[in-house]
C-alpha cells in the first residue's frame, strides 16, 4: 500500500506539482469526516453536510470562480464583455476524486460500507492513478476488497501488460494521427463548415 500511495501521487504531482496537497487535504478531510460519522451517530447528518460542503466547495471554487468572475464583471461593463478578475487553473481529475470521495462518505453515512480507519488504504482509493484523471467513478464498495486481498501472477501481469500495450498503440497509432489529419483539413475548410467543427 505504501509504494501504490507514493507512486499514485508521484504520478499526480507529475502534472499539478501544487495541487497534489489539495488532493493530499481532500484525503485528509474526508478521511476524518468518515470515522466522525461512525463515532457520532446522533451528529453524523451535520458531519455529513459539513464535508459535502467543503468537497463541493473546492470543486465549485476550481471549477467556476472564474466564470462566475467573468459573468459577474459582464453585467457591469459597458460593452457587456467580462473579465477574469482571478484566474484559477483547473487541478487535474478534482471532479473524479471529488464525487469518488463523496460516494464514499455518503455510503458510510447511509451505512452501506464499513469506515475506512486506515488513512494510507483509504489514500490509495482516493489517488489510484490508473483511474484517477480519467475515471470512470469508482465506488468504495466496490473496491474495498481489492485494497486489501489481491493476488498478483505473471499471468496477471502479463494480461495488464497486453491492455496497456494496446492503448498505447490506439493513442499512437491512430488517435495522433487522426488528429493531425483533423487538423491538417480544419485549417483549409471554410469557418461555416459545420462538419469539420
Amino acid at each position: 500500500t505504501y509504494g501504490s500511495v507514493f507512486f499514485s501521487l508521484l504520478f499526480y504531482a507529475w502534472g499539478e506539482s501544487l495541487y497534489v496537497f489539495l488532493m493530499l487535504f481532500s484525503v485528509a478531510v474526508n478521511f476524518t469526516g468518515g470515522i466522525l460519522i461512525e463515532k457520532y451517530q446522533t451528529r453524523k447528518k451535520k458531519i455529513l453536510v459539513a464535508t459535502l460542503i467543503i468537497n463541493l466547495g473546492l470543486l465549485g471554487y476550481f471549477k467556476y470562480f472564474g466564470t462566475l468572475t467573468e459573468a459577474i464583471t459582464g453585467l457591469f461593463s459597458a460593452d457587456g464583455t467580462g473579465t477574469t478578475l482571478f484566474q484559477v487553473a483547473l487541478p487535474i481529475g478534482i471532479s473524479f476524486y471529488t464525487f469518488q470521495i463523496l460516494s464514499y462518505i455518503i455510503d458510510v453515512y447511509r451505512g452501506n460500507v464499513k469506515v475506512q480507519k486506515n488513512l494510507l488504504d483509504f489514500a490509495l482509493y482516493v489517488t489510484m492513478f490508473p483511474q484517477l484523471i480519467a475515471g470512470p467513478i469508482v465506488k468504495y464498495a466496490e473496491i474495498d476488497e481489492q485494497l486489501h486481498v489481491r493476488t498478483e501472477s505473471i499471468g496477471k501481469f502479463g494480461d495488464g501488460a497486453m491492455f496497456f500495450i494496446r492503448g498505447l498503440a490506439k493513442k499512437v497509432l491512430l488517435a495522433n494521427t487522426i488528429g493531425m489529419v483533423y487538423t491538417d483539413v480544419a485549417a483549409m475548410a471554410p469557418e461555416d463548415v459545420s462538419v469539420v467543427t
